[in-house]
């Protein structure tokens, strides 16, 4: 492709880039590019998606990410008349794509550190893989390590399900065998030689089958045949296509030429007008401060319109006696307006008032069904599914049956496709609410739980799935989105659509009254993060502060144990603090010592992994600690947000002579600390560190009063 022949058409430049993207080849594809431009080649968005789609997971995250910059800057000169679709494809395709990166460095990481074997154990690799030659070709491979019964070769996995489809891995020569080891160069390294593979198909539960993978990345070593493979998990390319798909539908321009039934699958306009809103402008400077205000239009459906009509009528009627008024105000909303932001404070019945929503619009016939619940994490959706399944609606649970809890597998798809098609209510992750699985289901409403903790990218996918209306539940002032791109992090393209939407100026309806904590538990965090508006639907009188450890008043429920010489100690890169995990456990054989609680009563947080396992280490390995090796909960700040406990010792680590508390500064990170206990809450630290941070400082002024 030289300039002096002219140049190619838009499909096969998309070939070619994708070929070069595949093979790690990117300084000519940059060549490949410039061509392009000279030459006013445009790539569409669908394209832009499917070559980076192509990346190799070994590629360098700044390199590939500077390419993938230059195809939405460059190659898309359809959206360079809209600034704003071009910053918002940029935005979301940079997040997805160092996510990707970076996910895919700590799978390479663990590969080089970790004992193989150890590897297998954790269902991250899988070894004496062997390729059926004869039946495989140059990019699809068919695997297996057994052979059954009947002599047929198939994959059984060493662990657990194993390896299933959409997983992706790395496959390379296993040199612990020393016949392999003789037949490759002494210079082969796994991870920069192997090949990179999608897993294609796997064997289904109780039955045996080899496994089929295609070629994503090839080997700079070629395969052989007769020998031995090791196959090592990759960070998932299958999550990466959702988003990518998603953001795809989003940008699709209304009333173009619909490929594979995208334009059914686009938002409501109103809602995708409200999406594309661009970060850095209020709703106000943007002139789109009505849309969050628009209500429902049932112009033409006459039998909603009676429906919605009877609901605004009854509801205070019938919802009114087991919903407060904020909950009741929060469900009106989200029956009748396009989009619902509902702001759910530490205990104050999100999950509860979640359900009544899907239970109103589902009986009162306010939707068409099914419809689609989504949250960030499988045991959020779980809960869902336990509490909409107790309404008797039929709900669908989607989702691999290894992410699935046992007590609601009742409910699981479990390849019963038939289910679907009666179904209410839909229920999966935002991620899991894409794929082949729902691919012909369209949802015209979607509620997304937990809101706030999953990055706007991943909540474009379910509403990516033909949403007209919209309830995003979520709190803005507990814990973030987890993102383990420091680019995405220094950029903040992680934020999360809920609180995107709340800094542009939507209000949500705020859930006022929380029922979890002893009131003095709860006094700190409404007058700090929630300006004092959270009430109490609990007295003290059923939130008494447990006996055993010595509170400082008795009727206070919290405690500071003060520890000045114990300082921190690095420990890789997460800190411990081994006299404060010391002090930790008197403080939890004080609380547990007259059984009137269990160790499944009492949860240990600390912001520091490091901290976690030496906690666990102790426990495990102290004969006087025996009753405490099962029940109890030992976990990050992060692991703990959405559960609560009757007690909660809170070990603070950072102890050190600069006064630096870390990322203990974060507000939303204390906020979730201190709303986790029911009946009390004791803090282990230095008051010398803590009070180095304003919050901490205004926090202890109140617990050693």
């Amino acid at each position: 492709m030289e300039k002096q022949e002219g140049c190619v058409d838009a499909d096969t430049l998309q070939l070619l880039l994708i070929s070069l993207t595949r093979a790690g080849k990117l300084p000519n594809a940059h060549k490949i590019i410039d061509i392009a431009v000279e030459h006013k080649v445009p790539l569409d968005t669908g394209s832009i998606v499917q070559i980076a789609l192509a990346v190799s997971q070994r590629s360098q995250s700044h390199k590939a990410l500077r390419y993938l910059r230059r195809l939405v800057y460059e190659c898309l000169p359809e959206l360079n008349k809209s600034p704003e679709q071009t910053t918002f494809l940029d935005r979301h395709a940079s997040f997805i794509f160092s996510e990707l990166m970076a996910e895919a460095d700590g799978c390479f990481g663990r590969m080089e550190n970790r004992d193989p074997n150890t590897l297998v154990n954790l269902g991250h690799a899988e070894l004496d893989i062997m390729m059926d030659w004869d039946q495989s070709s140059a990019t699809t491979f068919v695997l297996y390590n057994r052979l059954d019964d009947k002599g047929r070769k198939v994959y059984v996995p060493t662990v657990g399900t194993g390896f299933q489809r959409t997983d992706s891995c790395l496959m390379s020569f296993d040199i612990s065998h020393p016949e392999v080891a003789k037949q490759v160069p002494g210079s082969y390294d796994k991870i920069f030689s192997g090949a990179e593979i999608e897993i294609t198909g796997s064997a289904a539960p109780g039955k045996l089958d080899p496994m089929t993978v295609r070629l994503t990345s090839p080997p700079k070593e070629p395969l052989l045949p007769n020998m031995i493979y090791r196959l090592d998990r990759l960070a998932s390319r299958d999550q990466t296509r959702r988003m990518l798909e998603a953001l795809k539908i989003v940008l699709k321009k209304p009333g173009d030429s619909d490929e594979g039934g995208a334009s059914s699958l686009q938002p409501a306009p109103q809602l995708r007008e409200l999406v594309l809103v661009p970060c850095d402008q209020t709703l106000t400077k943007a002139g789109k401060e009505a849309l969050p205000l628009e209500l429902m239009d049932h112009t033409g459906n006459r039998q909603r319109q009676a429906a919605m009509h009877s609901f605004q009528e009854d509801a205070k009627d019938r919802h009114g006696a087991t919903l407060n008024q904020s909950q009741l105000q929060a469900l009106t909303l989200a029956c009748t307006q396009r989009i619902t932001l509902i702001q759910g404070p530490p205990g104050t019945g999100k999950t509860t008032t979640a359900v009544q929503i899907v239970s109103a619009l589902v009986t009162d016939d306010l939707v068409d069904l099914p419809m689609l619940v989504t949250a960030d994490s499988n045991t959020a959706v779980d809960n869902l599914v336990k509490g909409i399944g107790k309404r008797g609606l039929n709900v669908v649970r989607v989702g691999r049956p290894e992410s699935i809890r046992e007590d609601v597998k009742q409910f699981a798809l479990a390849g019963q496709w038939q289910k679907l098609k009666t179904a209410d209510v839909v229920c999966a992750t935002c991620i899991g609410a894409s794929g082949a699985t729902l691919d012909k289901t369209r949802f015209g409403t979607v509620l997304i739980d937990e809101c706030t903790q999953a990055a706007e990218s991943a909540a474009l996918v379910p509403l990516a799935r033909g949403c007209k209306q919209a309830i995003l539940i979520g709190d803005q002032c507990q814990l973030p989105p987890t993102v383990l791109s420091d680019v995405a992090e220094t950029e903040n393209l992680g934020e999360s659509l809920f609180t995107r939407l709340v800094t542009q100026g939507v209000r949500p309806v705020l859930l006022d009254t929380q029922y979890r904590m002893h009131p003095l538990i709860a006094e700190f965090a409404s007058a700090a993060f929630y300006n004092g508006r959270l009430q109490n639907g609990v007295s003290h009188m059923t939130r008494k502060p447990p006996e055993g450890f010595m509170w400082p008043q008795r009727q206070m429920p919290v405690a500071f144990v003060n520890l000045e010489r114990a300082e921190e100690k690095r420990e890789g890169s997460s800190y411990i603090n081994p006299a404060e995990a010391e002090k930790t456990l008197w403080a939890l054989q004080e609380v547990c010592k007259t059984d009137q609680l269990g160790p499944e009563t009492v949860g240990l947080v600390t912001p520091y992994k490091g901290q976690v396992n030496l906690i666990k280490k102790l426990i495990r390995e102290r004969p006087g600690l025996q009753k405490f090796r099962t029940g109890l909960e030992v976990e990050s700040v992060d692991g703990f947000q959405g559960q609560e406990k009757e007690v909660i010792i809170f070990c603070a680590v950072r102890n050190n002579r600069d006064g630096k508390v870390g990322f203990l500064s974060d507000w939303r990170r204390l906020n979730v600390m201190l709303t986790r206990a029911r009946r009390g809450c004791i803090v282990i630290g230095s008051k010398t560190t803590l009070n180095q941070d304003p919050l901490w400082q205004e926090w202890l002024k109140g617990a050693t009063a």
